[in-house]
C-alpha cells in the first residue's frame, strides 16, 4: 500500500503532473465519455500510487502508467458494455489517406482531410474492441507493438496481426465508401 509520507507525497504529484493528460487521453479515446474518464483517471492514480513500489524498472513507468490507464478503461467497459472513441488526430490520416489525389487548393485539401479524419473514426467505432484498443494505442499513443503486447498481456504475433486485421478492415470500408460515393456522384 502507497504510504503517505513525504517522499511519496513528491513521488504521486510527480507522476501526476507527468501523466494526467496521457492517462486521461487514454480512457477518453478509449471511452469517449469526459465523465467515465475522470473515473478512470483517479483509479489509475490510485492503482499506481498503491503498486508504486512494485514497479521494478523505473525506466518503464510510461508504459507501467499506460498499461494501467487501458487497463482500467477496458474493465470499466467491460462493465457498462459498451466501446467508443473520440475524434482520431494526424497520425492515422497518412496511414489510411486517400491514394493520390489531384487537390486543388489548401483549403479543399483540409477539409478533405476533416471528412476523412472523421470518416476513419467512423470506421475504428465498428471494429472488435481488440482492434479497436491496439490501433490506438499505435497510433495515438505511439506505442512500439512490442510495448503493446506487454500493456496488454498479449502475444506480440497476436498485436501484429489485429494491427493488420484491423487496418485491412478499414481500407475494405473505405474503398466501399468511395465507390458507394462514385455511383452516387453519377446518379446525382
Amino acid at each position: 500500500m502507497f504510504k503517505f509520507g513525504k517522499d511519496q507525497k513528491l513521488i504521486q504529484r510527480m507522476l501526476y503532473d507527468m501523466f494526467y493528460t496521457k492517462v486521461y487521453k487514454t480512457a477518453y479515446f478509449i471511452t469517449k465519455d469526459p465523465h467515465l474518464s475522470q473515473d478512470i483517471l483517479q483509479e489509475t492514480f490510485i492503482k499506481a500510487f498503491n503498486y508504486y513500489d512494485t514497479l521494478q524498472d523505473k525506466a518503464k513507468i510510461e508504459s507501467w502508467m499506460m498499461s494501467i490507464a487501458t487497463r482500467t478503461a477496458i474493465d470499466v467497459l467491460r462493465k457498462k458494455n459498451k466501446f467508443n472513441f473520440s475524434p482520431l488526430e494526424e497520425d492515422l490520416i497518412d496511414e489510411f489517406s486517400m491514394k493520390n489525389k489531384v487537390r486543388e487548393s489548401k483549403v479543399e485539401t483540409e477539409v478533405e482531410k476533416r471528412f476523412l479524419k472523421k470518416y476513419i473514426w467512423e470506421q475504428i467505432y465498428t471494429l472488435p474492441p481488440e482492434y479497436r484498443v491496439v490501433i490506438v494505442l499505435k497510433y495515438i499513443h505511439g506505442m512500439k507493438e512490442t510495448e503493446i503486447a506487454d500493456t496488454l498481456n498479449i502475444k506480440l504475433g497476436t498485436v501484429k496481426s489485429r494491427v493488420h486485421r484491423a487496418k485491412s478492415k478499414m481500407r475494405e470500408a473505405m474503398e466501399r465508401a468511395e465507390i458507394r460515393e462514385s455511383i452516387e456522384g453519377e446518379i446525382l
